[in-house]
């Protein structure tokens, strides 16, 4: 019964928490795929936080931005050309507010 009880549990606190990304993506997908993204985008997806004072990272590991609050980061990608190009999409959780887009890898 325990085990029940625990396994309802946290598949309600599961359910719970996974609005809050599908909340934002929308306005993910708004501002990157909109008239003011990158020429080329193509999709938005991946949701993850982004803890205060962890960095977006390139391909390479190298630091792009950090940020003194928790973020939703989006992975949008596009190509261009013969090219692509991924970016890192970061918003404020509690009210999806656009933060910033980043390149984190291109050819």
């Amino acid at each position: 019964m325990k085990v029940l009880l625990s396994l309802a549990t946290l598949i309600s606190l599961s359910s719970f928490a996974a609005p809050q990304f599908d909340l934002c993506l929308g306005e993910a997908k708004k501002s990157f795929l909109g008239k003011n993204g990158p020429r080329g985008a193509r999709s938005v997806e991946n949701g993850y936080i982004l803890k205060t004072g962890e960095t977006i990272k390139d391909l390479y590991k190298n630091d792009i931005k950090s940020f003194d609050q928790n973020v939703v980061v989006y992975r949008g990608t596009g190509s261009y050309y013969s090219g692509w190009f991924e970016y890192a999409i970061a918003l404020d959780p509690a009210t999806c507010e656009h933060l910033g887009s980043f390149e984190t890898y291109s050819e």
